[in-house]
C-alpha cells in the first residue's frame, strides 16, 4: 500500500486556524445530535424501552426540521425547545459544559417529563442528558 500525502490547505494570507461560524446561517439546515458527552445515569440504557422508543420518534421528527423551524414552534407542543438556566440542571457532570455556559437547550419527548437536555454548537446539537423521568430539573 502506497503511502498518501495530506494536502495542505491554500494559504489565504490569515494567521487564523479556524472561524466560528454564526448559528444563524444555520439555521436552514437541519439539525445533527451528538451523543459523545452523556452524562451517566441519562443515556437511552437508562430510559424504559417505551420511553426509549419514545425518545427515537421525537430525534426522528427534529431531524426532519430545520432549526429555524424549530425555534419558531412553541416548546410545549413538543416539538420546539426552551432553555433552562444550567444551575437548575442536577447531574449534570459533562466537561463540556463550562462555567460560561449559562443556559442549556431542552426538547420534550415522551411523558410529560421527557427532556433531552444539551446545548446547541452551530448545526450540531450535543446531547448530555435524556431525562424520560424528570429527574434532572423540577417541572413545577
Amino acid at each position: 500500500m502506497a503511502d498518501r500525502q495530506v494536502r495542505k490547505p491554500k494559504a489565504t494570507g490569515s494567521r487564523r486556524i479556524a472561524q466560528h461560524v454564526d448559528p444563524a446561517s444555520t439555521q436552514h439546515e437541519s439539525p445533527v445530535f451528538c451523543f459523545r458527552f452523556l452524562c451517566s445515569g441519562f443515556g437511552s440504557r437508562d430510559c424504559e424501552a417505551g420511553a426509549s422508543q419514545q425518545f427515537v420518534d421525537r430525534l426522528s421528527k427534529l431531524c426532519a426540521l430545520t432549526w429555524q423551524s424549530i425555534h419558531d414552534t412553541d416548546h410545549r407542543n413538543g416539538m420546539g425547545m426552551e432553555s433552562i438556566p444550567k444551575h437548575q440542571i442536577g447531574g449534570l457532570t459533562t466537561p463540556r459544559v463550562t462555567d460560561d455556559v449559562r443556559k442549556l437547550q431542552v426538547f420534550r419527548f415522551g411523558t410529560a417529563k421527557g427532556r433531552i437536555i444539551g446545548l446547541r454548537l452551530n448545526r450540531v446539537f450535543e446531547v448530555y442528558m435524556i431525562d424520560a423521568e424528570g429527574r434532572a430539573y423540577s417541572h413545577e
